[in-house]
């Protein structure tokens, strides 16, 4: 039987510690790592952390959940033109 793992992420951005969940399920935690960590190389993020939980130990952080939030809104701001 297989089992499935929730990936609870610790990235920097900006001089900022942001934490998210990667909302797809993966089977193998090693490799959510190599995926994340080589996803995150060539930009200005660093991933610091990876947890892995298994779906049937998981519950759900309400604080991480809204600041998954917070994180998408950030890295997804549009640059402002200074005038």
């Amino acid at each position: 039987m297989f089992e499935y793992f929730i990936i609870t992420l610790w990235i920097e951005f900006n001089d900022r510690l942001y934490v998210t969940y990667d909302t797809s399920l993966h089977k193998d935690c090693k490799y959510a790592y190599h995926y994340h960590k080589e996803k995150l190389q060539d930009t200005n993020k660093k991933l610091v952390a990876l947890k892995c939980t298994n779906t049937s130990q998981f519950k759900l952080d309400k604080r991480i959940y809204e600041l998954t939030h917070l994180y998408v809104k950030d890295i997804n701001k549009k640059p402002t033109l200074k005038r």
